[in-house]
């Protein structure tokens, strides 16, 4: 405990006048240093979050299967906005919507805008030899029987083509539907005057970018795609995909950290089909070539068996694809998201807190330098 308190409060009249500039300068460096690993945390208010799980009752909307199993991305989105309009109301700032978004409606709403699907589809192959597959989508219960063969018509032609399997619950939303369907939603409950909501995507958002996201009090969903990466560092996808709502980012240094999700899966597994309830979950993340990358459960929660599992036989590995975010404009017409400033509390702070060190080694030296 003593050496703490003498390496922390140095002696400068001992140091002399070079040796204490000689300091000045080795601290310097180890304050950027540390500073410079990007370590940062942000957290956006629990609280202030939706809650809805893509398997509520309330989600209705339908192609020829309800889209519940699918739903991840309006009900994610749903989530968000909800958080904004809280933050919002929080400040005692104007309802940036002129409608109470935490309504599970919304999401049906969303969810048609952004042409959310859900198909099952039969899969045959081509007797001839030619390896030639096809599908028919949403047969009947029972319409085929796996090892016998069918004449299809595929667009005019008809094949004899093998019946082998049916794939279940097979769509989603598109990376292009989300952003412009959620645009087309904002219109009719955001119009001007009211404070205005922007919306904008980008693809592989870094840390950085999604904590300036989070220090802003921006809503932010994640679009994130299974797989894994192989031994040239490249990232394989797997198939496949899931839509979360970003609540917070901690980067213990510049290559890891821990973020909380709010995952519109809830708890249930994939066999069990989603929550009626979102789950928020805490996932250790990692940086790879720029990019973001969830691969685990952090802790072992066992939470995470439903969505980030992403079904059966899938990795757990997952990289963040595109950021979906909506801001409120600030005062001068942009959303403070967009504005990726370095942080004044990283460089900057360390370099305020060497300054009385440094003013006091300056007069040690002009001292010496007199006395000489």
């Amino acid at each position: 405990m003593e050496l703490t308190k003498k390496f922390m409060k140095p002696n400068l009249n001992k140091l002399g006048g070079r040796n204490c500039f000689r300091f000045a300068v080795m601290l310097s460096g180890l304050t950027i240093a540390l500073v410079a690993r990007g370590q940062f945390d942000y957290a956006e208010t629990s609280t202030y979050f939706g809650n809805w799980g893509q398997g509520n009752a309330g989600i209705t909307v339908a192609n020829a299967l309800n889209i519940q199993p699918n739903a991840c991305a309006p009900t994610a989105v749903l989530n968000g906005l909800i958080f904004l309009e809280n933050y919002q109301l929080s400040l005692g700032n104007t309802d940036p919507f002129n409608a109470n978004q935490n309504v599970v409606g919304n999401i049906n709403t969303l969810a048609r805008l952004m042409q959310t699907d859900n198909n099952n589809y039969a899969n045959f192959v081509n007797v001839d030899g030619s390896g030639d597959e096809y599908t028919v989508q949403n047969p009947a219960a029972g319409a085929y029987v796996a090892g016998r063969n069918y004449r299809l018509n595929i667009n005019g032609t008809i094949v004899t083509a093998t019946y082998t399997s049916t794939s279940y619950n097979v769509g989603g939303t598109s990376e292009a539907n989300l952003d412009s369907g959620l645009r087309r939603y904002l219109v009719p409950v955001n119009p001007n005057p009211l404070p205005f909501v922007y919306a904008y995507q980008s693809d592989d958002p870094s840390a950085g970018a999604l904590g300036a996201v989070l220090k802003a009090n921006d809503a932010v969903e994640l679009g994130i795609s299974w797989g894994q990466y192989n031994v040239n560092g490249q990232f394989v996808s797997t198939g496949g995909g899931h839509i979360v709502t970003l609540q917070s980012l901690e980067m213990f240094n510049g290559t890891k950290g821990i973020a909380t999700l709010v995952d519109p899966w809830g708890t249930t597994t994939p066999a069990g089909g989603p929550a009626a309830a979102a789950n928020d979950v805490s996932v250790s993340v990692t940086t790879v070539n720029g990019g973001l990358v969830i691969n685990g459960i952090f802790g072992g929660d066992a939470d995470l068996v439903g969505p980030l599992y992403g079904g059966p036989g899938t990795s757990l590995t997952a990289f963040v694809s595109f950021e979906e975010v909506e801001s409120v404009n600030d005062k001068n017409g942009l959303p403070a998201s967009l504005v990726f400033t370095p942080e004044p509390s990283t460089y900057l702070a360390g370099a305020l807190v060497l300054i009385p060190f440094g003013v006091s080694c300056l007069r040690q030296w002009r001292g010496a330098r007199r006395t000489a």
